[in-house]
């Protein structure tokens, strides 16, 4: 069975005021930044351009809380953070493997939860 990333979109519905549109307007823009980010990340890794790695995570951290994605929040908090101090470059590298590997997941839950409602 498929790893499933767990969303809220309840902020979200909250600042729309109950406009469907919106909240799938946010979703979409969500599912076509989001891995532009992840690639900006993974580039400023290879480049060891920390400043670049820290700026996109610092970006995407509000989208994923925005949608309460949890575990996902904090793999972005500890990219930015890890990216900041410069220091343990290994946890980093597991903090962007993490992020890699469930983020393109959290991408096709919302997609599929997009095409699926009413």
């Amino acid at each position: 069975m498929m790893k499933k990333i767990a969303y809220d979109t309840s902020l979200v519905e909250q600042m729309s005021r109950g406009n469907r549109d919106f909240v799938v307007q946010i979703l979409q823009v969500f599912t076509e930044d989001a891995p532009l980010a992840l690639e900006k990340i993974r580039d400023g890794m290879q480049r060891g351009d920390m400043q670049k790695v820290r700026s996109e995570a610092h970006s995407l951290k509000s989208s994923v809380k925005l949608l309460q994605v949890q575990g996902l929040t904090e793999t972005v908090i500890s990219i930015e953070e890890l990216a900041d101090s410069g220091g343990d470059k290994e946890g980093l590298r597991k903090q962007v493997d993490k992020l890699s590997e469930d983020l393109p997941l959290l991408i096709e839950q919302i997609l599929r939860d997009i095409k699926d409602s009413p």
